[in-house]
């Protein structure tokens, strides 16, 4: 499962992106140069992410990823 380009901005609300469970993979430049996204919550079920993904992302100061 890839997370949609098409699924960018209804996944923002306050500046934290979160990345829907399920979604296995985030491609390059999914996220490239959004501004919007001060957070970014990525779920277990996501193995890649691609080079680029948030690349440009200038206000993206945390990324929380679980163990």
């Amino acid at each position: 499962t890839f997370l949609a380009a098409a699924a960018f901005s209804q996944d923002i609300r306050n500046g934290v992106l979160t990345i829907k469970t399920g979604t296995t993979e985030i491609r390059s430049r999914e996220y490239y140069g959004n501004t919007e996204i001060k957070k970014v919550i990525i779920p277990s079920t996501v193995t890649k992410i691609e080079g680029l993904a948030f690349h440009s992302c200038s206000n993206l100061t945390e990324i929380d990823i679980p163990s």
